[in-house]
């Protein structure tokens, strides 16, 4: 209950598939009221997020399998930061992340840069890191 109708229905899809998934879903969501963010952008950032750490998850056999969502909103700014477990370091040995889906019938990849993308169109910020097996996506957006 963000008061946001598509962060609510992303957030409650996403963890539904999680449990169907057996991967611990937990989220804290601040109640976000009225944003001038549209519903399409959210879910190019907030869906990408979470579909991408999903099947990170998916891939982790050693440890525990986690996503970890936050939905803030401070002034002017919504911040969406998602971590989960991975089994390795996504990043190439040159830091750059990419995708790591088999390329098939289907298109790849594109999640990342639709987040890219909307970060931009919002003047926001994104950042991604890997740290003790976990990676944590970062999304700042300006919100008015």
């Amino acid at each position: 209950q963000s008061g946001n109708r598509t962060v609510d229905a992303i957030i409650n899809c996403k963890k539904t598939e999680a449990q169907e998934k057996n991967i611990a879903f937990t989220f804290t969501v601040d109640f976000l009221g009225e944003i001038t963010i549209k519903a399409i952008d959210i879910c190019a950032v907030l869906a990408n997020q979470l579909d991408n750490a999903l099947e990170a998850c998916e891939k982790v056999i050693s440890m525990e399998r986690f996503v970890d969502v936050q939905v803030r909103r401070k002034n002017d700014f919504v911040f969406m930061i998602v971590k989960n477990s991975v089994a390795q370091n996504p990043f190439d040995e040159n830091g750059t992340l990419h995708s790591k889906k088999m390329q098939d019938d289907r298109i790849h990849g594109l999640g990342l840069v639709n987040i890219a993308e909307t970060v931009k169109k919002y003047d926001g910020n994104l950042k991604n890191e890997y740290r003790d097996q976990m990676f944590v996506s970062y999304v700042m957006l300006q919100n008015g």
